[in-house]
């Protein structure tokens, strides 16, 4: 019984590396890079878009590379992309999103949820007063000793 389970097993093996042998054999054709970019301006996720043509991730980092014209193509594929997220960001946060309403296992009716998270990163992605923080100015004049105590047992002691 274990021996058949093992050809099977062996047999699925070397089909499936047979399969990612072809996939990364195809040529990156300026057919398969356009339909890349529309897929990237769609969802900027490379190895999805990668998958949709069938071609390798790594494949396509190569090209990005070595072909200018292709690398400038795929950075404003990808800001496209990521402009899309943002609406959707938007939408969730502005708008909400229609969630289920449930009683004793049966939907009732809906509710309109929204994101308060997305809308904090919202705003702050507009207005820069509300920001965090994290670096200050400081102006010195003269000389000081700066001592910062990290917690840790003095090394010299």
């Amino acid at each position: 019984m274990a021996d058949i389970a093992i050809f099977y097993l062996t047999r699925i093996f070397l089909l499936l590396r047979a399969v990612l042998f072809m996939a990364n054999r195809l040529k990156l054709t300026s057919k398969r890079k356009t339909l890349f970019l529309e897929r990237l301006s769609s969802d900027p996720n490379v190895l999805e878009a990668a998958k949709s043509i069938a071609i390798s991730p790594t494949c396509l980092y190569d090209h990005k590379k070595k072909d200018p014209e292709f690398r400038e193509a795929w950075d404003a594929a990808e800001k496209l992309g990521a402009l899309t997220l943002l609406e959707e960001a938007q939408r969730r946060a502005v708008k909400g999103v229609p969630k289920g309403v449930w009683h004793q296992g049966k939907l009732v009716g809906t509710e309109i949820q929204y994101s308060d998270t997305l809308l904090i990163f919202l705003i702050k992605k507009h207005f820069p007063e509300f920001r965090e923080r994290y670096g200050f100015d400081v102006e010195v004049t003269g000389s000081f000793q700066l001592l910062v105590d990290t917690g840790e047992p003095d090394a010299e002691a």
